[in-house]
């Protein structure tokens, strides 16, 4: 499913000209397209639920997988990956 799009956010004041975001804001023309969400919706329901669970076994899968060969090589180099699982 392709993806596109970005959000930008700045804490603070609502002062927005000068600013990162004010800068986008008058540069962003307001136009989005709906592409992204209706190629997401046509690809869930084409999976179906069960589909849609086995994506998710295999995503988990995939991470323990990619987590292991990760600390291996963080800690061949002195280094180590660090465990943020709320993020």
């Amino acid at each position: 499913v392709p993806v596109g799009g970005a959000v930008l956010a700045c804490a603070g004041t609502r002062q927005e000209n000068g600013t990162l975001v004010g800068r986008v804001a008058e540069a962003y023309p307001g136009r989005a397209s709906n592409t992204a969400v209706l190629d997401l919706a046509v690809t869930l329901l084409s999976m179906g639920k069960k589909g849609y669970e086995a994506l998710l076994e295999e995503r988990k899968q995939l991470f323990a997988y990619t987590q292991q060969v990760a600390e291996r090589v963080a800690t061949n180099h002195g280094e180590r990956v660090l465990k943020t699982p709320h993020n």
